[in-house]
């Protein structure tokens, strides 16, 4: 070599003897070892069938809304003489219950309807229930004309409809009351 030319210091360090990672050493294991991988990717997903196939599924699972509705009939009231004389009073006496988040109520003519939600993150919804239950029993002085007692009922989801169908027109011939027999039948069947 001439003056004139200076050589750099290069670098040998290996990579073959450096140590390695822990993410290189798992990785490399499966790389190594690819029919153990093989086997394992194919159990882990059999696992998974299996484990799919024996969930429990339901079209229409129970399911809690924790909301119970208190009816009372009323017959031939206005919807103000309801609320004066059933829905104030209901409301009232269930006020001291513990375990209702809120509750809204509708006096319509004949009818008063109160709808309890119950805070069911707190709370267990069935003894709550059953306060509100006794608490409606204990209301007083309602009109002669009410023949029963306070309805208290839990909004159930095997009772909501998953969809309702309307078949309309004219009915001559009790045409419309056949289709709309028939596609009953067919639904439910």
């Amino acid at each position: 070599m001439s003056d004139s030319q200076t050589q750099l210091p290069v670098s040998t360090r290996s990579t073959a003897n450096a140590p390695e990672s822990g993410m290189m050493r798992f990785f490399g294991f499966f790389i190594n070892n690819y029919r153990f991988t093989f086997l394992l990717t194919a159990l882990v997903v059999l696992a998974g069938v299996v484990g799919f196939s024996a969930l429990n599924r339901e079209t229409r699972p129970p399911v809690s809304f924790a909301i119970v509705t208190i009816s009372t009939v009323f017959p031939g009231s206005s919807a103000l003489e309801v609320e004066e004389r059933i829905t104030n009073k209901i409301e009232a006496q269930i006020q001291g219950v513990s375990g209702i988040r809120d509750y809204t109520s509708i006096s319509q003519p004949g009818l008063s309807k109160v709808s309890v939600r119950i805070d069911m993150d707190r709370y267990n919804v069935s003894e709550v229930i059953e306060d509100l239950e006794r608490e409606v029993g204990r209301v007083q002085d309602l009109p002669s004309e009410v023949l029963d007692l306070p309805l208290v009922q839990e909004v159930n989801a095997a009772e909501v409809p998953v969809f309702e169908v309307a078949v309309i027109g004219t009915n001559q011939d009790r045409k419309r009351d056949r289709v709309a027999e028939l596609l009953q039948d067919r639904l439910e069947g």
